[in-house]
């Protein structure tokens, strides 16, 4: 039997790695950009942060919003997901490549990356790790015989164009893009998409042809995933057949209906370890849980949230906040916050934004004061050639025959 995997975020949660789900890390950047807005303008509105929290909106959408108003320094946040030592889960899916296999995954942490590289001896455990690790990895690595196989680590949309013309195996797919250390030691992340909508709600053909490529295996384990993915989920649910895959997680229930549509016997709650040790991984030895020392995930989230308030203080995180607010349609709140951060700091971009919170609302007066603004965006100086085309349009679709000043 080949056998096929596709992961999400999930396998990553368990001891030592103890990295969060997506949703986990977005919430706390919504947090920090709510308290950022407390700080900001003297706001003290919980419901606020409730309303954004209960959208379904992904990481990558959020990390969106603040490079609009931070830059690519947004991306970074992502740094935090560091693994230091891989968990078993982690470890089983290695050996799963170290003997030819093919996996795909919306993961961006280097997890499965560091497991590979310490069972070929590649890399070291870190000096602090436990000693339980060491004895482990050294049971481990007399257990797989013969020496590792070059593993393909596509993280990239140009990477993903190379692979399909040869399909190199084993190879590890990272569909939304990775994180690969600098000269510094630094996670940076490849290829992650944060700004392009369409490509966060649609597959490219190359990322189609690693689903249908995946396909081809004559059994094929989904874990770690919520399928919450709008650009994935509808696409991998049409390549799964019954009795040809597991759909495997603790908890089930936002896709049981779906996968037990296509298989009835799916979904199974149980997890990921639990599943790879017996499926082909029961001769491997144990591989520890016990914590590490170290900083954990949400003290480096804490870490870089404060970097970025010193570095550019409260009010790019609390306009990312308003922007977010406009998204739920909460237009009361976005305006009344902007409106205070455009006093603070009359910026085209922040004015920009209430214009079309305003536009938006539409209450009595709102077009009027929204074309104002729109007018005087665009007498700005410097600014750019389709940011005019764009207030342009915009002012023209109110219907004021006279503007008031500027």
């Amino acid at each position: 039997m080949t056998l096929g995997i596709f992961t999400g975020a999930g396998i990553s949660g368990a001891e030592p790695s103890a990295l969060p789900m997506g949703h986990t890390l977005r919430n706390e950047l919504l947090k920090a950009c709510h308290s950022a807005a407390e700080r900001a303008i003297g706001m003290s509105d919980r419901p606020a942060l409730n309303h954004v929290l209960a959208s379904d909106w992904k990481l990558e959408y959020v990390i969106g919003r603040l490079v609009g108003t931070i830059g690519t320094d947004a991306t970074t946040v992502l740094s935090t997901l560091w693994v230091e030592v891989p968990n078993e889960t982690h470890m089983l899916l290695a050996a799963h490549l170290f003997n030819g296999g093919l996996h795909v995954t919306l993961n961006f942490d280097r997890g499965i990356e560091l497991a590979y590289d310490l069972l070929q001896g590649a890399v070291s455990l870190p000096p602090k790790a436990p000693v339980s690790y060491q004895q482990a990895l050294t049971r481990w690595r007399a257990r797989l015989h013969g020496p590792a196989p070059p593993l393909a680590v596509v993280g990239t949309s140009d990477e993903l164009k190379q692979w399909v013309l040869g399909r190199q195996a084993p190879a590890l797919i990272k569909l939304h893009g990775t994180l690969e250390p600098d000269a510094l030691g630094n996670l940076v992340p490849r290829d992650v998409s944060v700004v392009d909508e369409t490509q966060l709600m649609f597959l490219s053909p190359q990322q189609l042809d690693a689903l249908d490529e995946l396909s081809r295996s004559s059994y094929i384990l989904v874990t770690g995933y919520s399928g919450n993915d709008i650009d994935c989920y509808e696409p991998l649910l049409k390549r799964l057949e019954s009795g040809r895959f597991a759909w495997v997680a603790p908890q089930n229930q936002g896709v049981e209906r779906r996968v037990r549509a296509i298989d009835r016997t799916q979904p199974t709650a149980e997890y990921a370890s639990h599943w790879l040790r017996k499926t082909y991984g029961a001769s491997l030895p144990k591989w520890p849980n016990d914590p590490l020392t170290s900083a954990r995930w949400i003290d480096r989230f804490h870490n870089w949230e404060q970097n970025i308030r010193d570095s550019l203080g409260d009010l790019p995180l609390a306009e990312a906040f308003a922007w977010m607010l406009h998204d739920a349609r909460e237009h009361d709140r976005a305006i009344t916050l902007l409106d205070a951060l455009l006093k603070r700091n009359d910026l085209p971009r922040t004015r920009l934004r209430l214009a079309n919170a305003l536009f938006d609302r539409n209450a009595p007066g709102d077009r009027h004061d929204a074309a104002r603004h729109y007018l005087r965006v665009s007498l700005t100086h410097g600014r750019s050639g389709g940011l005019r085309t764009y207030v342009a349009r915009q002012w023209h679709g109110t219907t004021l025959r006279c503007v008031a000043p500027v």
